[in-house]
């Protein structure tokens, strides 16, 4: 059969593709962190991408030798300084904790090196104006994993909200006691409608407190489009939701991260009449993302879907050739932290 031909020769480029891709990565590059979110999301993509890591990082130096073990050449360590004045490594992964993440990002910008590092980057507004300058000709991707998600590049590629005109958002999860909850969790959502929708113009909040908070957020961006958002930790983790719907002159886009996205079409007008309401007609739905996992491709993984995989091989595409782009820098962050920073305020 020609048919069964042309699908093993389609295995065998993809194999092969994989196969030389094991050598790809040619400068030395460390990680400092040895947490259950490292363990679980970023190493495991460095395992599959073969990033050569010359050192790990933690203050408990028998975690650190332990997972050297996994990647071939790499040296567990509790002393930061190998990371820093070692020239041969280029770049650094930092997924610590989060109080952590300023001072370690600090020493790493200064000490000429490329970042990628896990949300947050700071604290505060004022904090991550102070790094701005440190970047200088350095790559510094933030771990906001919606910037690469496999929805955000299917709304890009499609164009699907450039005709936008209001938007519905809610982000609710259970109690998040073990941290500070705007800059930790609510980052997320933040950067997110930022990067969707651009600077926010106006912006009015109400908050209500107990057993968790929930922001209700009205806000009105320069370009003219209008979102309501609620931001909860009131709600539970095990149904926790992020759900997205837009209103667009062609249609709703309707969002569900990190696996849903599809647009039902509006049906046409007739002299300014709703066809709908003249004659009956299916409704149109196109479907862009509806990941079950059910196959076993890279794409459908969820490592690639969330975006954590095609974050960091990003950044790996940017250190090694030497590029630099909108999300290799912090000054991306300006938008987000001033939204945040109004926030603080109730």
């Amino acid at each position: 059969m020609p048919f069964t031909s042309w699908i093993d020769k389609y295995k065998a480029l993809r194999k092969q593709s994989y196969l030389n891709a094991i050598n790809r990565y040619r400068l030395q590059y460390a990680f400092i962190g040895v947490g259950s979110h490292s363990i679980s999301n970023l190493y495991p993509c460095l395992q599959n991408l073969h990033v050569p890591l010359r050192y790990i990082y933690s203050r408990h130096v028998d975690h650190a030798q332990k997972l050297a073990v996994r990647f071939s050449g790499a040296t567990g360590t509790d002393r930061l300084s190998d990371i820093m004045e070692d020239p041969a490594i280029k770049g650094i992964f930092i997924c610590s904790h989060p109080s952590q993440h300023f001072w370690l990002l600090q020493q790493a910008l200064q000490a000429g090196k490329h970042v990628f590092i896990e949300k947050p980057v700071c604290y505060s507004l004022a904090e991550l104006q102070s790094l701005v300058p440190l970047q200088k000709d350095n790559v510094c991707v933030v771990g906001l994993q919606r910037r690469s998600s496999t929805i955000t590049r299917l709304l890009n590629k499609h164009g699907l909200l450039k005709d936008a005109s209001s938007y519905t958002y809610r982000y609710c999860t259970g109690p998040y006691p073990e941290g500070n909850v705007l800059i930790e969790l609510f980052i997320h959502p933040i950067d997110n409608l930022v990067q969707l929708f651009g600077v926010v113009q106006s912006l009015q909040v109400q908050k209500k407190t107990g057993n968790g908070v929930t922001y209700q957020l009205l806000v009105q961006h320069t370009n003219g489009v209008q979102g309501m958002v609620e931001l909860s930790t009131q709600y539970s983790w095990n149904d926790a939701l992020e759900t997205m719907e837009v209103n667009g002159a062609r249609g709703l886009v309707q969002i569900q991260y990190p696996n849903g996205l599809s647009v039902w079409e509006k049906p046409m007008r007739i002299l300014g009449m709703p066809a709908e309401k003249i004659m009956q007609r299916p409704t149109i739905q196109k479907v862009y993302l509806n990941n079950r996992d059910f196959i076993p491709a890279e794409a459908n993984n969820s490592l690639v879907v969330q975006g954590f995989y095609p974050e960091i091989k990003h950044f790996l595409h940017l250190v090694e050739n030497n590029k630099k782009d909108e999300r290799g820098q912090l000054s991306s962050l300006v938008n987000t932290y001033e939204l945040l920073e109004q926030l603080k305020k109730w």
